[in-house]
């Protein structure tokens, strides 16, 4: 696959965290407290997502899963409306036991999920997804097991890009588009 799914192909959209809303760097200062740079377009593309769930009356779940676990994630997410799981070692299992509960069934779940990882422990998961992609700079076994090969790299409106192509976003008419920032 090299096409983008339509919001209307998914019941769920993953995000990691780190390297994908990130460049994957963590700036440590002298007392040990963690800060990351987020791009703030990134913020802008998850509250149209949001809206356009909200005007399609549609059931997708988006969220973050993240294998770290810091206050910074949790914040970000929060002010973003984005629902997180954080602390997550094994993503995939995590995934199976979350789709388990489902009315659609795990293989449907997997089946309708765009999962968007740049790293080795989101490899599973962007091998059991339907749809997957992952930013330019991610490891070579993840770029070759996804989906798509997205031309940003991780903390570089990665998540922008892919909403917009998800949201089909060029093909909107300016009063869509409008919609979608009020």
């Amino acid at each position: 696959m090299s096409h983008y799914p339509t919001l209307s192909e998914l019941s769920f959209i993953v995000f990691d965290f780190d390297g994908v809303f990130t460049d994957n760097r963590v700036n440590v200062n002298s007392l040990g407290h963690e800060s990351v740079s987020c791009n703030r377009g990134d913020g802008l593309a998850i509250r149209m997502l949001n809206r356009a769930i909200a005007i399609t009356n549609s059931s997708v779940c988006p969220f973050i899963l993240s294998t770290e676990s810091n206050p910074v994630v949790a914040y970000r997410s929060s002010k973003m409306n984005l629902n997180c799981f954080q602390g997550i070692d094994n993503k995939y299992h995590f995934l199976q036991n979350h789709y388990s509960g489902s009315s659609l069934g795990t293989d449907v779940c997997w089946s309708r999920t765009l999962y968007v990882g740049n790293d080795l422990n989101d490899l599973q998961c962007i091998q059991a997804a339907g749809f997957s992609v992952c930013p330019s700079d991610s490891h070579y076994l993840v770029k070759s097991h996804s989906s798509i090969v997205n031309q940003r790299p991780g903390g570089d409106l990665l998540v922008r890009s892919v909403v917009e192509e998800v949201l089909r976003l060029s093909d909107l008419s300016s009063i869509q588009l409008s919609s979608l920032l009020t």
